[in-house]
C-alpha cells in the first residue's frame, strides 16, 4: 500500500500521508456481499436532533467479510482488489469453483527487510546419545555396576582438623 506524504506548506500538513490507492482494480462492490448500514445522523427515537455536527456524506454499505476463512483448499484466485471504506484495508474478491464468492482481508505485502516466505530447510539429526549397535550383537539394556560409571566422580578430601590449642 504506497503512501503519498504532502508537501509541508502548514504544520499539520508535514507529517500527513494518504494512500495512493494504486492497487484498486475496482470501484464498484460485489453486490450480493454488501448489507445496508444504517447511521444515527445524531437524532432519537421521535426523530429530533440532540447530537449537531452529524449527518450528510456519502451514503456507505456494509461489505460482509470472511473472517473465519473455513473454506480451505479453496484454489481461487483474487477477481478484484477494493477498497472497504468502512475500514482501512484492502479486501479482495474471491470467486471459487463451488460458486461461493467472499470478500477477505487482503494480507499486507512483504517489507524490504522480511524473510522469504519459503519454507524453512530441514535441519541435520541432532546426534544421538545412545550407544552405537554393533552389528551381529544385541546390546543389553540393563546397566550392571561393572558397566556402569558416574559421569562425573566428586574429588574426596579429607577434613582439616582444626588446630585447637
Amino acid at each position: 500500500m504506497p503512501l503519498r506524504s504532502y508537501k509541508a506548506t502548514s504544520p499539520g500538513l508535514r507529517q500527513m500521508t494518504r494512500s495512493t490507492f494504486e492497487e484498486i482494480t475496482t470501484k464498484e462492490p460485489y453486490k450480493p456481499l454488501l448489507e445496508p448500514q444504517t447511521r444515527g445522523s445524531g437524532r432519537n427515537n421521535a426523530g429530533r436532533l440532540t447530537v449537531r455536527h452529524r449527518g450528510g456524506g456519502e451514503k456507505q454499505h456494509y461489505r460482509i467479510i470472511d473472517f473465519k476463512r473455513d473454506k480451505l483448499r479453496v484454489h481461487a484466485r483474487p477477481a478484484t482488489i477494493q477498497s472497504d471504506p468502512t475500514r482501512s484495508a484492502r479486501i479482495r474478491l474471491l470467486p471459487s469453483l463451488r460458486r461461493q464468492t467472499r470478500y477477505p482481508l487482503l494480507p499486507p505485502p512483504p517489507h524490504v527487510r522480511s524473510p522469504p516466505l519459503t519454507p524453512p530447510t530441514p535441519s541435520p539429526p541432532a546426534r544421538s546419545t545412545r550407544p552405537p549397535v554393533e552389528a551381529g550383537r544385541r546390546l543389553s539394556t540393563s546397566v550392571t555396576s561393572e558397566t556402569w560409571s558416574p559421569p562425573c566422580s566428586p574429588t574426596l578430601r579429607p577434613i582439616a582438623a582444626p588446630d585447637t590449642p
